[in-house]
């Protein structure tokens, strides 16, 4: 007799099975409720994946200017090691936008910044990723000197 597939095992499937349905999508055709999707979900991105990276790769990466996890992360993403990567996402994704594991505006909004108080620890957080690490730290100053300026005002 077969052994009976939990309900975590079910949407680790459909996870995999259709990895661009959104956590509600895949909570709706189980039955099951969007926070334990949710749960799953995060628990399978946590999970490390195994990827083999070519001496072509390594080159394309460096052509690129970007270092080696960031283009095996790409890679990764992609589903598929062999898949080419022209260039990372610059948009919503760019590579030192996850610098150290996590994405800033995650940290931001679980710790319910603010928009000041959030631009000071993205500043501080990529200072020098993208070029200037001194004026990166000046526009950080800038946004705490305001936030200690408007509690003042208030």
């Amino acid at each position: 007799m077969a052994k009976k597939q939990s309900m975590s095992a079910k949407i680790r499937k459909a996870i995999k099975a259709n990895p661009k349905a959104t956590n509600k999508e895949i909570a709706t055709k189980l039955g099951c409720s969007y926070a334990l999707v949710y749960q799953v979900a995060k628990a399978v991105a946590k999970q490390p994946k195994k990827i083999t990276i070519t001496k072509s790769q390594v080159a394309i990466a460096k052509k690129l200017g970007i270092g080696i996890v960031d283009y095996a992360q790409e890679l990764i993403k992609l589903d598929s090691p062999d898949t080419k990567l022209d260039a990372p996402d610059m948009i919503s994704n760019p590579p030192h936008y996850t610098a150290g594991g996590i994405d800033v505006i995650d940290f931001i909004e679980a710790k319910g910044l603010g928009y000041h108080l959030g631009n000071v620890i993205k500043y501080v957080t990529r200072a020098g990723m993208k070029g200037n690490k001194l004026e990166d730290l000046r526009k950080a100053q800038w946004y705490i000197d305001r936030a200690i300026d408007n509690l003042e005002l208030s």
